[in-house]
């Protein structure tokens, strides 16, 4: 019954009516028609989800700061900055999480400057200029940056200025960039092996250009004032020296690692140097490529400059190497070519052998050695017309020879022999024994 004016109600149609209102402390719960409610009051999907997993789909959040005065996570599935906008993280001013530094995290996949024009799939089908030349670098990276106006792509720097021994847990490195590749798979060989390079870099010099490219440099800038002092094997760093490249082995990491197989090695990669290794003229202390001495390699006492040849296993077998074995200054000795020669120094720099330079030589001296039961030999050879071996001795002086003497001649069928011989030497030529009297000088 509906209660209105000029409608008889008993007492029992009101208390029907007041039973059927709102009730204060319901909430509305004892609302009948809770969706024509909600559309009364304006409310849209959100009002009927759990908070503890709400979902938004559509509209626009704008001005909000996600977590609050606490750290929050937010996901978006694209983030747009718009032109002329920017995506800041505000610095913290501290380096570890514990000190309150925020770390960022970018999940999968970080492409920045030109490596953005990447659609980053697979296939890639939209590509960057890079990969426009090489496929794989920006196909392959979990990180790429490249540079679209042709200068630096990435900058990195580390200064011992800035060392905290104590949370960095060291006290004398620092690292500008430190790059790991690990070779863990094991593979077998041929068919599945796997290669792991710590770093990797090429140098493209493309036609019409007259550019040149380098694969890498290394600069060793020593601004400490004091002159770098000479290295030797026995001592190759002092405190405040500067060295352009260091090659070292095991990693300093007290791992109980095997040798390297080397320090340095030189190979074709599809193509070939001109060269090994070219030292510019005036790259070393003490010689401009006129005059003055320079140091380009140094080793010690047994290491080995040696050459090798294919072998009968055609892994290499070692054909010649120099060497030296000499323990003290005072037995050093060098060799040195220069115009007109050859030379073999002494200690003292003297001239103790050489081998004089003859434009246009025809003959020359070799020297036999010779096993048991044969005689060593000095030989004159070539193609020259004069077939003659000259012994000569200085001007003003003579010639001197060393050999056994006997008192007589020995028995022969030659002839008569002076009497007056103090001595006879005995020779042989093209086979046959001869003796030689020997006159004392008066």
């Amino acid at each position: 019954m509906t209660i209105a004016p000029g409608n008889l109600a008993t007492a029992q149609d009101v208390n029907t009516q007041l039973q059927a209102r709102l009730v204060r402390d319901a909430n509305l719960a004892d609302v009948p028609n809770k969706p024509a409610a909600r559309g009364n009051l304006g409310l849209g999907g959100m009002a009927t989800q759990n908070p503890a997993a709400a979902a938004i789909t559509g509209g626009t959040l704008n001005n909000v700061a996600i977590g609050g005065s606490a750290a929050g996570y937010g996901q978006f599935a694209t983030l747009i900055v718009a032109p002329g906008g920017s995506f800041t993280a505000p610095p913290t001013g501290a380096f570890w999480s514990d000190d309150g530094a925020t770390v960022l995290r970018m999940n999968d996949r970080l492409l920045v400057g030109g490596a953005v024009a990447n659609d980053a799939a697979k296939p890639n089908v939209t590509k960057d200029w890079l990969s426009l030349l090489l496929n794989w670098p920006v196909f392959n990276a979990t990180a790429a940056i490249t540079s679209r106006v042709g200068t630096i792509a990435l900058t990195v720097g580390s200064q011992t200025l800035d060392l905290d021994p104590i949370a960095a847990n060291t006290t004398q490195i620092t690292i500008g960039v430190a790059a790991f590749a690990i070779a863990n798979n094991p593979g077998t060989w041929p068919d599945a092996y796997f290669d792991a390079y710590g770093f990797y870099s090429e140098a493209h010099v493309y036609p019409g250009t007259v550019s040149i490219a380098y694969a890498a440099e290394f600069e060793a800038m020593n601004l400490s004032g004091v002159p770098n002092a000479y290295p030797t094997p026995y001592r190759e760093l002092q405190l405040g020296s500067a060295q352009a490249l260091r090659l070292g082995s095991g990693g300093g990491q007290n791992l109980s690692p095997q040798p390297a197989i080397s320090a340095l090695a030189i190979v074709p990669n599809g193509s070939t140097f001109n060269v090994g290794i070219v030292f510019e003229k005036g790259a070393l202390t003490g010689a401009d490529g006129v005059t003055g001495f320079g140091e380009a390699i140094i080793m010690a006492r047994g290491h080995l400059v040696s050459w090798y040849a294919a072998g009968v296993d055609g892994n290499g077998a070692r054909t010649m190497f120099i060497t030296s074995t000499i323990s003290s200054p005072d037995f050093a000795v060098s060799i040195q070519a220069q115009d007109g020669g050859l030379l073999f120094l002494q200690p003292n720099n003297a001239v103790g052998f050489s081998v004089a330079t003859v434009p246009n030589v025809a003959n020359s001296v070799t020297v036999i050695p010779a096993a048991t039961g044969a005689a060593a030999a000095i030989e004159a050879a070539g193609t020259g017309s004069n077939l003659n071996l000259a012994l000569r001795a200085r001007a003003g002086g003579r010639l001197e020879i060393g050999s056994t003497t006997q008192a007589s001649a020995a028995a022969g069928t030659g002839g008569a022999m002076p009497a007056n011989a103090d001595l006879f030497m005995q020779v042989t030529v093209n086979g046959s024994s001869y003796v030689l009297p020997l006159l004392k000088a008066s």
